[in-house]
């Protein structure tokens, strides 16, 4: 899943903060990580920079960080009342940033969007970005 989703940085170097990471918080999942890690190693001609570490003690990014891609949408984020706090804590805000990043696409957006409590022009405004984002897919 996480390779699927993989936005960026996967054979570009970048600064520690937009690094990608695989976190483990056990043995298996450690073994699963550095599995799928070769392999993807083999598709990028050995040029992957993901980092594979133990998980440790989380902390919340500046605002400015939270939910990057939904905050470049301030009208979606004024009509539904998505302040800075909220960006951090809001269920909807991770879901939207998701499917702004291109994670889920159109056919689950249609499943859940009754769900999200979305109205028709916050829900036909997704649809619109989530058409002008397809194409876009994993690279190496």
């Amino acid at each position: 899943m996480f390779w699927a989703n993989h936005e960026y940085g996967l054979t570009t170097k970048l600064k520690r903060q937009y690094q990608s990471m695989i976190l483990y918080h056990d043995e298996e999942q450690r073994e699963a990580a550095e599995e799928s890690y070769k392999s993807m190693q083999v598709r990028c001609n050995g040029q992957l920079r993901t980092e594979i570490a133990p998980a440790g003690t989380f902390y919340p990014a500046e605002d400015y960080h939270q939910k990057y891609r939904l905050q470049g949408h301030k009208d979606l984020c004024r009509s539904l009342g998505l302040d800075s706090s909220k960006l951090q804590t809001s269920h909807l805000a991770a879901r939207l940033n998701g499917y702004l990043v291109g994670v889920g696409g159109k056919t689950q957006f249609e499943q859940e969007v009754v769900r999200l409590g979305l109205s028709e022009k916050q829900a036909e405004y997704v649809r619109r970005e989530l058409e002008r984002n397809e194409g876009g897919g994993l690279a190496c």
